[in-house]
């Protein structure tokens, strides 16, 4: 876990930080109760997030120049913690189609037997 959090920038585990309380705050207020399920999910979800926050911070970087390298990693990894279960909801929905209509692999002949 250390070597995990010692590859990511205090603002990017502070953005998850944030965007995880937002995403259960949400949940509060539109009258969920908040599972032990839930919780782990999202946990395991956080270090995705966070390692594609730091990979997309150059994007991030170049769209709010003046925001500065720390508030564009905490703002990014915020929102992909807000969204973390919808977004892999979405890109989990239809993967194997999508994969077979992009990717035609022709089907693996078995081997001989000796």
């Amino acid at each position: 876990m250390n070597a995990l959090l010692g590859l990511l920038h205090p603002a990017t585990i502070f953005g998850l930080l944030i965007g995880t309380l937002g995403r259960f705050g949400f949940a509060l207020n539109q009258g969920q109760s908040i599972t032990r399920n839930q919780v782990v999910g999202q946990l395991l979800m956080l270090g995705i997030c966070g390692l594609l926050a730091e990979t997309g911070n150059d994007a991030a970087v170049l769209a709010m120049p003046s925001a500065g390298a720390d508030s564009a990693r905490a703002l990014v990894a915020a929102g992909l913690a807000l969204i973390a279960s919808q977004a892999v909801a979405h890109f989990a929905k239809n993967t194997e189609a999508e994969l077979a209509k992009r990717l035609p692999v022709a089907p693996i002949p078995p081997e001989p037997r000796p």
